[in-house]
């Protein structure tokens, strides 16, 4: 899958950035056929994801795409409590995240769901949720790096 949004070189943990910096209604399909592919692998695997959701950039996004977006995901609702343990959102804008806060205590998100400020909650959070396995915790010091680098790709 080349994907516009779904970095898969981490699985079980998926990093989730939107390449475009900007949503559609193509981009938003898009995004909704590759997480399904994701979760047909989950099925076939009988495996569980980690989902790293990094709007950390982001300041703005157009109400309608956060309600498709929340429209999709109640849709796929029964398959997430199966294949998905945990999601984390990593968002500097306190906008964004009092935006996405208010869409949760609304929609309740079937799996658990945190919002992050910074890289240095995101890692005491994952740690905490995550020490029983190591393997893990590798992969995010991973991820951690595929973050800095895009970061710096971005400049």
């Amino acid at each position: 899958m080349n994907s516009n949004f779904f970095n898969l070189d981490n699985w079980p943990i998926i990093y989730i950035k939107n390449k475009n910096n900007f949503l559609n209604d193509e981009i938003l399909e898009e995004y909704k056929k590759d997480y399904l592919t994701i979760l047909i692998r989950c099925k076939n695997n009988k495996e569980k994801i980690i989902l790293f959701m990094d709007i950390y950039e982001k300041t703005e996004v157009q109400m309608q795409y956060i309600k498709k977006m929340a429209d999709f995901h109640k849709s796929v609702e029964e398959y997430n409590k199966v294949y998905v343990e945990y999601i984390y959102i990593l968002c500097k804008s306190k906008i964004m995240k009092n935006v996405i806060s208010m869409l949760l205590s609304v929609e309740t998100p079937s799996v658990p769901c945190k919002i992050i400020r910074s890289l240095d909650k995101l890692e005491s959070s994952f740690l905490e949720n995550h020490k029983k396995n190591i393997k893990e915790f590798k992969i995010y010091k991973t991820l951690e790096n595929v973050m800095s680098n895009e970061e710096e790709e971005d400049i």
